[in-house]
C-alpha cells in the first residue's frame, strides 16, 4: 500500500514536470542562433565621418577593427521573433558604442552602450523585412561590441527532454528513500526561478534550465546530507533551522525580482537597481512603506510559513538512510555542474554586473574628482567680479502642476504667490527633468554631461569643480543623507565643496526625517551675514516632498488640507488617494522654507541671484511616485523659479534679457551646468552657450528635446502635457481661442485648468471633434476650419482631474 502511495505521488511529480514544460512553451520561446539560412547579409559604405565596426557572416560583430566604414542589411528569410542581445567584448569603462536599428527604412531603437551594460531588443520580423544596423563608437573606446540574435523555435526538443528525464531521475530517487515532499519543494523552487527569469528576461535556454536544475539538485542533495548527520545527533530543531535559512537564501533573490515584477507590472531595471544602490536603509523602508503593495509582502510571508511547517512536519517522517558518501558525490557534482554554469543564473548575474558598474562609474568619478583636485587634470576657470552671492535651491519630488503659483487649483503656494508681483520673480513654465530619480538626475544637472552632448558624468568636470577653480567660496547645505565621502554622486560633490553642512545622518530604520528642512536656515543665515569680498555660491538641497510626504513637514502647523477629496473637484480616481493632501501639504511647507531663502538673499545688498527646481516631480495624481519603471511625463513636470537683483540686472544686462527670453523655451535640467557657468559670468573653455538659458545661442529644437536619459524623446505624441501647451499658444497666437470649446469638462478641477489656460468657455457634455493633445492638432483643426459649417468646434482637453 506504501509503495503504490508513492507510485501514485511519482507519476503526478510527473505529470506536473510535463505540464510546467509546457508551459513554459507557451509563455516563452526557446531561442536559437539567427543561422546563415535565415538572413542574407549586405554591406553598405558610409560616411568616412565615423568608424564602423562590420558583422560576420554568422551574424555576430567582428572585434577586428576596420578602417571602411560600413554598416550590415539583413534581409530576412523567414517569419519570426527576433531577440538582439548587445554588449561589449571587452570591459573598458571609457569605451561607448551608438546604435541605430532601423526596420524598412523606419527607426525602431537607438541607444548607447557601455562597458558592463547589456540592450536587448525585441522585435517580430516577416519574410523578406530589411534590417539595418548601423554601429560607430566613440574617439576613446579600446573595444567593439557583440551582437548576438535569434530566432524562437519549438521548445520541446531532445535537450529539454533530457532535462525532464534528469528530473523524473532524480525525483524517483526521492520518494525512494520516502523523501518525496523534497522532490515537490526543489522543483516548486525551480519553477519559481524559471518564472522569474521568464517574468525578467522574457527568454529561456537550455543552458538556463540545466544551471537551475543542477542547483537545484545540489542544494536537495546538501540537504539530505544535513538530514543525515543531524538526525543521527538526534538535534532536529538544528536541522531544521539550517535547512529553512539555506531556502530563504536560495529563494531570496527571485522572490525580490517577483514582488518587484507584480507590484510595478515591470522587470526590475537598471535605474531601479542604481536607485538601491544609492538608497540607505531610511529610504529603503520609505520606499517600501509607499509603494510596495502590503499584499504581496504578505503572500510571500505566508509562503514561507507554509513551507517551513511543511519543511518541520517532515522531520521525523522515517525515510531510508542514504550513504554519506553518495551524497557527498552528489552535492560536489552538482555544485561543480552549478558553478560552470553560473553565467546563466541571469538574475543574480544581473545585481553583480550593475553593481560592478555602479561602483566603478562612482569610484571613477571620485579619482577623476580627486586628480583634478590635485591638479592632475588641467583645466582654468575665472572669475573677475568679487561680492557676488548666488544661491541654488534643488527641491525633492515636486510637482509643479501642484504648486498654486503655477496655477494648481489650491493655494499650495502663497508666500512664493504674493511675491511673484515683484516682477523680478521668473517662473518658467517649459521645464522638465532629464529622470525621475534623484541620482540620475543630479549627475547630469550638475556635471558637464548632459543628453545632448554624449558626455559621460563619472569623467565630466562639476558644477563645483569650476566654482573652486574660479576661487569662488563654494557650500553645500543638505537636508538628505549623506553619511561618507562617496556613497553615491551627490555625496562625492557635496564633499567637494569648501564647506559643507549636512543635517540628517539617520542611519536606522525610522522613516522620519530628524529635522525639517527649515533648520537650513540657520547655517544659511550665518554665511550671509558674514562680511566677505569672495563670491559665494550656495548650494541647498532640499528633502522636499520625497516620501514618505506626512513626514516632510511639522503637523501642527502645515496640515493644511486635511479634508475627504471630493470626486466633483478631483474626480473618481484622485478622490480615493490618500497621499494626495499630505503632498499638497509638503508643498505648502516647501513654499515656506523656499520663499523664506530667497528673503534672507533679498535682504542682502549687491550682485545676488536666487535658482530654485526640482530634481524630479512625483506623480502623484495616479500614485505612482517616480519609478522610471511606471514612467509618466508628470514625473518630469518640475518648477523653475529665479530672481534677480536689481545690481545683478545693472551689471549683466544682456544675460538677464537673454535669460527673459529663453525662460519659456523647452530645457531640460541636464543643461543646468552651462546655464549656471553663464548666470555666474565665469570664463572657461568647459562651457557651451548652446546649453545656456542667459545666452544667445541657447536653442533647443523640440524634436531634439531627450528624457531618460536619450531613452525617450520629450515631445512625442503621448506627452499630452506638452502638446497641450503647445496647442494651445498656437490658439492664442492665431486668435482662436474663442472658435474652439473644451467639453466634457465635469470637474471643478478641470474647470480650473481650462481657465488657467485662457479658455472662456466650455461645456460639460459634447462629441469632441479633435483632441487638444494631439501632436497633429494643429493641421487637423486647419482641415477642420476650412470644412466646417459650425461656428464653433468641440475639443477633448486631457486634466488629471478628468482623465
Amino acid at each position: 500500500m506504501l509503495k503504490f502511495k508513492l507510485m501514485i505521488k511519482a507519476l503526478f511529480f510527473i505529470f506536473l514536470l510535463f505540464l510546467s514544460f509546457y508551459i513554459f512553451h507557451n509563455h516563452n520561446k526557446n531561442f536559437h542562433t539567427l543561422k546563415k539560412s535565415e538572413f542574407d547579409v549586405q554591406i553598405y559604405k558610409l560616411s568616412a565621418k565615423n568608424r564602423w565596426i562590420e558583422y560576420k557572416k554568422d551574424s555576430n560583430l567582428s572585434s577586428k577593427r576596420v578602417n571602411k566604414q560600413i554598416k550590415s542589411v539583413l534581409r530576412f528569410k523567414k517569419s519570426a521573433k527576433l531577440y538582439l542581445n548587445f554588449s561589449f567584448i571587452k570591459k573598458d569603462i571609457n569605451s561607448s558604442i551608438e546604435y541605430i536599428l532601423l526596420k524598412n527604412n523606419r527607426q525602431i531603437d537607438k541607444f548607447s552602450l557601455r562597458a558592463n551594460i547589456k540592450h536587448q531588443t525585441q522585435l517580430s520580423i516577416n519574410r523578406d523585412d530589411i534590417l539595418e544596423i548601423g554601429v560607430t563608437i566613440n574617439k576613446n573606446s579600446s573595444y567593439w561590441g557583440t551582437l548576438n540574435s535569434s530566432f524562437n523555435p519549438y521548445f520541446f526538443n531532445l535537450h529539454t527532454i533530457l532535462i525532464i528525464g534528469l528530473w523524473i531521475i532524480f525525483s524517483l530517487f526521492l520518494f525512494y528513500t520516502n523523501y518525496g515532499y523534497l522532490a515537490f519543494l526543489s522543483y516548486a523552487i525551480f519553477y519559481m526561478m524559471i518564472y522569474v527569469e521568464i517574468l525578467n528576461f522574457k527568454s529561456l535556454n537550455v543552458e538556463i534550465l540545466l544551471a537551475y536544475s543542477f542547483l537545484l539538485f545540489a542544494w536537495t542533495s546538501f540537504v539530505l546530507w544535513i538530514y543525515q548527520v543531524f538526525r543521527k545527533l538526534k538535534r532536529f530543531k538544528i536541522s531544521f533551522f539550517i535547512v529553512f535559512s539555506l531556502l530563504v537564501l536560495l529563494t531570496l533573490v527571485p522572490i525580490l525580482f517577483m514582488i518587484y515584477n507584480f507590484n510595478f507590472e515591470h522587470s526590475l531595471s537598471k535605474e531601479a537597481l542604481y536607485a538601491i544602490f544609492q538608497s540607505n536603509s531610511n529610504e529603503a523602508f520609505e520606499y517600501i512603506e509607499k509603494f510596495i503593495n502590503w499584499v504581496y509582502l504578505l503572500l510571500f510571508v505566508g509562503i514561507y510559513l507554509l513551507i517551513g511547517v511543511i519543511i518541520y512536519k517532515h522531520e521525523n517522517v522515517k525515510s531510508a538512510k542514504i550513504n554519506s558518501f553518495f551524497l557527498c558525490f552528489l552535492i560536489l557534482t552538482f555544485s561543480t555542474l552549478s558553478y560552470k554554469n553560473y553565467q546563466n543564473f541571469r538574475l543574480v548575474n544581473f545585481i553583480v554586473d550593475e553593481f560592478e558598474n555602479y561602483t566603478k562609474e562612482l569610484e571613477l568619478f571620485y579619482e577623476t574628482q580627486s586628480k583634478r583636485k590635485i591638479g592632475a587634470l588641467k583645466f582654468k576657470a575665472t572669475k573677475t567680479s568679487i561680492g557676488e552671492t548666488y544661491i541654488v535651491v534643488i527641491g525633492e519630488s515636486l510637482n509643479k502642476n501642484h504648486m498654486g503659483i503655477y496655477g494648481y487649483l489650491r493655494d499650495t503656494t502663497p508666500y512664493l504667490s504674493k511675491m511673484k508681483k515683484d516682477k523680478n520673480l521668473i517662473l518658467s513654465h517649459n521645464i522638465y527633468s532629464n529622470h525621475t530619480h534623484t541620482v540620475p538626475v543630479l549627475s547630469l544637472t550638475l556635471t558637464q554631461a548632459n543628453q545632448y552632448n554624449h558626455k559621460n558624468y563619472f569623467d565630466s568636470l562639476s558644477i563645483i569643480e569650476i566654482l573652486n577653480k574660479a576661487h569662488i567660496a563654494t557650500y553645500w547645505l543638505t537636508n538628505q543623507n549623506i553619511y561618507g565621502e562617496w556613497d553615491n554622486m551627490i555625496s562625492v560633490l557635496a564633499t567637494s565643496a569648501k564647506k559643507l553642512i549636512a543635517l540628517n545622518h539617520t542611519i536606522s530604520c525610522n522613516v522620519s526625517t530628524q529635522q525639517y528642512d527649515e533648520a537650513l536656515l540657520k547655517p544659511l543665515k550665518e554665511i550671509l551675514s558674514q562680511k566677505t569680498s569672495k563670491n559665494r555660491v550656495i548650494f541647498i538641497h532640499l528633502m522636499g516632498s520625497h516620501s514618505v510626504y506626512g513626514s516632510r513637514y511639522p503637523k501642527d502647523k502645515f496640515s493644511i488640507f486635511t479634508q475627504d477629496l471630493n470626486p466633483n473637484v478631483f474626480g473618481k480616481s484622485a478622490s480615493i488617494n490618500q497621499e494626495l493632501n499630505r503632498y499638497d501639504n509638503t508643498i505648502v511647507y516647501n513654499d515656506y522654507v523656499v520663499s523664506s531663502i530667497l528673503k534672507e538673499l533679498q535682504a542682502l545688498k549687491g550682485v545676488s541671484t536666487f535658482l530654485y527646481l526640482s530634481d524630479h516631480a512625483d506623480d502623484i495624481d495616479r500614485d505612482l511616485g517616480h519609478s522610471k519603471d511606471r514612467f509618466t511625463y508628470e514625473m518630469t513636470e518640475i518648477p523653475f523659479i529665479s530672481w534677480f537683483s536689481k545690481a545683478y540686472i545693472k551689471k549683466y544686462p544682456q544675460k538677464y534679457h537673454n535669460f527673459l527670453n529663453n525662460k519659456d523655451k523647452l530645457f531640460s535640467n541636464d543643461m543646468l551646468y552651462d546655464t549656471l557657468i553663464g548666470l555666474f559670468n565665469i570664463e572657461t573653455k568647459e562651457y557651451n552657450a548652446k546649453y545656456d538659458l542667459s545666452s544667445k545661442a541657447y536653442n533647443l529644437n523640440p524634436k531634439d528635446a531627450l528624457v531618460m536619459h536619450g531613452k525617450r524623446h520629450y515631445t512625442e505624441g503621448r506627452n499630452y502635457i506638452y502638446w497641450q501647451k503647445e496647442n494651445i499658444k498656437y490658439l492664442k497666437e492665431h486668435n482662436l481661442m474663442d472658435t474652439v470649446i473644451p467639453c466634457n469638462i465635469s470637474t471643478l478641477g478641470t474647470i480650473h485648468q481650462v481657465v488657467e489656460s485662457g479658455f472662456t468657455h466650455y461645456i460639460n457634455k459634447g462629441k469632441a471633434t479633435l483632441s487638444l493633445g494631439d501632436m497633429a492638432f494643429k493641421e487637423k483643426l486647419s482641415k477642420h476650419l476650412k470644412s466646417e459649417e459650425k461656428d464653433k468646434i468641440l475639443l477633448y482637453y486631457k486634466s488629471d482631474f478628468n482623465p
